[in-house]
């Protein structure tokens, strides 16, 4: 592993550590620095500040699963990417509360709209039409509002069924589409 990744994963740990104790609104980077053994200096050498971090860390879960070329998209990946969240649910937990101009929650709206919106464009060869857009925002909100429920506990189902659940209702075309694409992380 480059040292550059193990400094990353050092300040992801440190971050995660200090979440347990302290609200992300209270986390300076000076204090992260420092339980990662490290300065400032190098944390901005990788992140832009604390968000870009949280970003970090989820991509690297979501990679984890999505970047995997021997699994298609199904049921079974979405249960297995819900899997590799619950590993760190605590960290999600704080994270989703977070409500700043930076909060996680938006990040992983875009960046899950841009991943479909590739998909379907990479599968029809063609920008994404207005109606589409629609569709996968409308998804979208829908997967991520009972994501947050499964996260908090308030939803009654396991993993499985939410991942069911999950996959009967995305649409036929971005289902079509995310089964061909295999993004590059």
């Amino acid at each position: 592993m480059a040292l550059q990744e193990l400094s990353k994963k050092a300040f992801a740990n440190a971050f995660e550590q200090m979440l347990t104790t302290t609200p992300m609104d209270k986390i300076r980077v000076t204090h992260l620095a420092k339980a990662a053994g490290a300065t400032p200096q190098a944390f901005y050498y990788h992140f832009h500040d604390k968000y870009d971090l949280v970003a970090w860390i989820y991509l690297q879960d979501y990679a984890t699963i999505v970047a995997d070329d021997t699994r298609s998209f199904s049921a079974q990946q979405i249960m297995l990417m819900m899997l590799q969240f619950k590993k760190r649910k605590t960290f999600y937990q704080k994270a989703f509360t977070d409500k700043s101009q930076n909060a996680i929650e938006a990040y992983a709206n875009q960046h899950n709209f841009l991943m479909a919106k590739n998909a379907v464009e990479f599968d029809q060869k063609s920008p994404l039409t207005r109606q589409q857009a629609l569709a996968i925002n409308y998804h979208q909100y829908g997967v991520m509002g009972l994501f947050k429920d499964w996260l908090f506990d308030r939803l009654e189902m396991d993993i499985q069924q939410l991942a069911d659940f999950q996959y009967q209702r995305v649409p036929d075309f971005l289902k079509r589409a995310m089964r061909q694409y295999h993004p590059n992380f």
